[in-house]
């Protein structure tokens, strides 16, 4: 029979969609020929600067290991749709040193906001 032209997952970051397009000209795009395209809508929120309390950085830091420290962190974005903080740090040798405590890292908590994961990210070095 037709393949379905939508899936659908419930995953615990919420509903994720694949769509499939037929393609009219599949050998024109490179990809061996392919004759569907596939696309999925990625869970997307606006994440908005926090202030995390100086206390609980450093906690947070420690539980991030490799010797990463509240000093290191520029500034942090939290989405709520997400669940996720964003800590962009200083450089990505600091990102290179972490070695998370996943233990002390689920107990850690943040005023004001429900934290369920943690990226920690750095600028790229230019050219």
């Amino acid at each position: 029979g037709d393949a379905p032209s939508q899936l659908t997952f419930d995953t615990l970051s919420g509903r994720l969609v694949v769509r499939c397009e037929p393609r009219a000209d599949a050998s024109a795009h490179g990809d061996g020929g392919a004759a569907a395209l596939y696309t999925m809508d990625l869970p997307a929120g606006a994440p908005r600067r926090v202030d995390v309390p100086a206390a609980e950085l450093s906690v947070l830091c420690a539980a991030l290991g490799g010797g990463v420290s509240a000093d290191d962190v520029v500034d942090a974005h939290f989405c709520a749709r997400t669940r996720k903080l964003v800590l962009r740090v200083a450089h990505r040798g600091v990102v290179h040193a972490c070695a998370p405590d996943f233990t002390a890292l689920h107990a850690v908590t943040i005023t004001g906001i429900d934290v369920r994961g943690v990226v920690v990210t750095a600028e790229a070095a230019t050219a």
